[in-house]
Parts: structure tokens; sequence; C-alpha cells
């Protein structure tokens, strides 16, 4: 379908906001109606918000999980799993971040797990991941 009288941009400008959410639905908010009158500033504008420096942040607050003392172990995984739909580009294997879990439980919760692979061992289930 060929719309007349519309650039490509024009077009993009009017469709975009349609196919998002969350903190990029906020960028155009926060811009106002007409701030973005092309394609070009848009894109600056999604870049810079969403820098690679934001990333590494969210990366390292992923790497330094540490569950609260006073938090549950639900509550716990429900922020670590925010974290990382936070920065769906973290880069980190499963197997890192299954780690990073483990060894950020309190000390409560990590001798809990420590009893588990004991127990588990004895009656050959699969065992959870090793600590540290």
């Amino acid at each position: 379908m060929k719309l007349t009288n519309m650039s490509s941009d024009a077009i993009k400008l009017c469709l975009y906001p349609f196919s998002l959410r969350d903190d990029v639905k906020e960028l155009l908010n926060d811009g106002g109606a007409n701030k973005y009158t092309t394609w070009d500033s848009l894109t600056k504008a999604f870049l810079l918000k969403f820098s690679e420096k934001k990333n590494s942040r969210l990366q390292n607050d992923i790497s330094a999980f540490r569950q609260n003392e006073d938090e549950s172990l639900h509550n716990a995984c429900k922020r670590f799993k925010h974290l990382q739909r936070q920065c769906p580009h973290h880069r980190l294997s499963n197997w890192n971040l299954n780690h990073t879990f483990c060894n950020g439980k309190t000390q409560k919760f990590a001798s809990m797990w420590i009893l588990l692979r004991e127990v588990l061992s004895w009656s050959k289930q699969p065992l959870p991941p090793r600590l540290g």
C-alpha cells in the first residue's frame, strides 16, 4: 500500500509508538508529542538513553547480585529475574546466572542449599549446583 505525500520517516514516526512498552514508551512520552520530527532524531535519542553504559551498569547489577538479609528466597528470585529482564543483552550464560544466584543467597539459605545437596546425594537424585 502506497501512501501519497508521506515520507517513509513520517510513516515510521506514526507507527513506532504502537510497538513500544516500558522504558522505551517513556522516552516518547517524556519527549512530548512533537519533539521527534525525524526518524534520525528519534534514533539518536533512543541510542543515547539506552546506551552501552546503561547495559554495563545493569550487567554489573546482575553479576553482583546478593539476597538481602530480610528477603525471602522467592522475592530474591523475583528481583534477580527482574534484573535480567531489564538487561536482556546481559550476555551471561545460564550457568553463570545460576552460579551468581546461588552465591548471592544469604547464609541461612546457603546452609539449606548445602543440606539439600547432601540429602539428594544420598537418594541418588540430580543435585543442585554447588555453592562457591
